[in-house]
């Protein structure tokens, strides 16, 4: 028995949103001194081809990402916004629990049937012009 729960690989911890972010964002840095550091000029590099190299870089240094987590923990700030977060991460897996969250889309929202939809506006528009003239 053991045995077995020694070969199942644990998930990755989990990280707050705001130390991925700062994560990403110190991985840029380092990439931007480093190009600076060729004697290339940042601002002719394309910014997609810099958060390649950032993302890249960000996947070969996780310790990057535990630095940023510790960054979070330290900073009031952060922590206040890591907090929030988690609580809003929190609600929202309650309100799915309960079978009463709606996704966060404009395209999925529910329509009401007793508004007049879009086309039936701009019928009532022009029949309303036509009474007019």
């Amino acid at each position: 028995m053991i045995e077995l729960a020694a070969e199942v690989p644990l998930p990755p911890p989990r990280y707050p949103g705001v130390a991925y972010a700062l994560a990403r964002y110190r991985a840029r840095r380092i990439v931007e001194s480093e190009l600076r550091s060729q004697g290339i000029r940042v601002s002719y590099v394309p910014p997609r081809d810099i958060i390649a190299q950032a993302m890249e870089y960000l996947r070969n240094h996780p310790e990057l990402l535990d630095q940023a987590t510790e960054s979070v923990r330290n900073d009031p700030k952060l922590r206040k916004i890591a907090e929030r977060e988690e609580r809003e991460r929190l609600r929202q897996w309650r309100k799915l629990a309960r079978g009463g969250a709606q996704p966060r889309n404009r395209l999925t929202q529910i329509k009401n049937p007793l508004a007049p939809s879009i086309n039936n506006l701009a019928d009532m528009r022009k029949t309303a012009r036509r009474r007019r003239c």
